[in-house]
């Protein structure tokens, strides 16, 4: 199924230029009512009209689409040019003409993509010719609505962008948690404030046992599939506040903020599980993992972060001389 395109918002500035716009044409014109309309779904918004009492249609006014002038120069991506909808056949039992709107001219305004915005369009309760310049001045204004839609959504590419450029700075490449530093820059800020309010602070190290093998027997690709699943499961069995690294290989950190030993005990044992459980499908038949882990818990002589992943480091390699597979602390 084709994903739909979803467009940025329109930044206050452009919309407040919009509005001297329309106020200032609407004046030239002597019409009631010029719009910048959105068409979205089933119903037009009047995202900007004249700011006029006798406007029948302010800022903000919604309406179903169906049937009414908009809908129909959206639908043929052309100019549409109502003189009195009173004589035309085509219009005289739409809901505007029913609603005493006879006069209308109006252009589509597109997205940069090619998607229909909405509108731009001026409209009269009286039978109105529509004599030059009126065309110029909305097509003028189409132009300008256009380039300031190009902006918006240029803007917000870039911001996209720069988005994707700071996770690829701060993420791990393969398995999307954080990288070593980013990481170190996380946990020490966690570290700081438990230091500060005197709160609880745990770790968990871990490592897949004879990871070596996976990549010699089943190649670097199985062995990178084994390394994005033990990263899902990390996410599947922590809370949302714990930090999540990619310590270096095969080994993966947790940072665990107001979690005592007890706490941390028990996620890592889930975790541990969770592990001994997952299976990785290959060619040559499903692979199975397991993984060891060192816990660590903050006290009072610890004054720095590398102390309690050094701890939590030191009960991870007693986990692995004492079978793998198993969880010890320090």
């Amino acid at each position: 199924m084709k994903q739909e395109t979803i467009h940025p918002d329109i930044p206050s500035q452009i919309v407040d230029i919009w509005q001297r716009i329309v106020d200032s044409i609407s004046i030239l014109l002597s019409v009631p009512s010029l719009m910048i309309n959105k068409l979205e779904g089933p119903e037009l918004e009047v995202f900007r009209s004249n700011d006029n009492p006798d406007n029948p249609f302010p800022s903000g006014t919604r309406m179903l689409k169906a049937g009414v002038y908009c809908e129909y120069t959206a639908r043929t991506g052309k100019k549409n040019r109502v003189v009195d909808a009173r004589k035309d056949p085509l219009w005289v039992n739409s809901p505007t003409a029913k609603a005493g709107i006879y006069a209308y001219l109006g252009f589509p305004v597109y997205w940069p993509d090619g998607k229909v915005f909405g509108t731009i369009c001026a409209i009269d309760t009286k039978e109105n010719q529509w004599i030059t310049p009126s065309d110029s001045l909305l097509l003028t204004i189409k132009d300008a609505v256009e380039a300031h839609l190009a902006l918006v959504a240029a803007m917000d590419e870039l911001s996209k962008r720069n988005e994707e450029v700071h996770q690829l700075a701060i993420t791990d490449s393969l398995t999307g948690l954080y990288n070593r530093r980013h990481f170190f820059e996380l946990a020490e800020h966690e570290f700081q404030r438990a230091r500060r309010f005197r709160c609880s602070l745990s770790a968990i190290m871990l490592d897949i046992d004879f990871f070596k093998k996976v990549n010699d027997t089943h190649g670097h690709q199985i062995g990178d599939k084994v390394l994005l699943a033990l990263a899902e499961c990390c996410r599947e069995s922590t809370r949302r506040v714990d930090v999540l690294g990619r310590y270096g290989g095969e080994e993966f950190v947790i940072l665990l903020p107001q979690a005592d030993f007890a706490a941390t005990y028990k996620i890592a044992e889930r975790l541990r599980q969770s592990i001994e459980k997952m299976t990785i499908d290959t060619e040559a038949g499903p692979v199975k993992v397991t993984a060891s882990f060192g816990v660590s818990t903050m006290e009072d002589e610890c004054s720095m972060l590398e102390t309690l992943l050094k701890k939590a480091d030191s009960a991870l390699f007693k986990a692995k001389r004492n079978g793998r597979n198993c969880i010890c602390g320090d």
